[in-house]
């Protein structure tokens, strides 16, 4: 319930920010643009943070590039 409202947080504050600089999106443009912002904050640390320290930092390498490599060959 913690990281729950840690990103709802985050997500408000973000949008405040939007607003400010782009006072004429409408409520849902608003709220798309927060949350593509925020997954990418969640992927960066889910990524560079977590993973690496979970699994063996080669292991995270060589599934990042297969994931990768099969990206770009379907």
């Amino acid at each position: 319930m913690a990281m729950h409202t840690i990103w709802v947080r985050e997500h408000n504050r973000i949008a405040n920010y939007l607003h400010i600089l782009n006072p004429l999106w409408q409520d849902e443009r608003l709220f798309q643009e927060t949350r593509k912002i925020v997954i990418g904050q969640l992927q960066h640390i889910t990524y560079n943070e977590w993973l690496p320290v979970l699994f063996n930092e080669n292991l995270v390498c060589l599934c990042i590039f297969l994931c990768h490599f099969c990206f770009l060959s379907s």
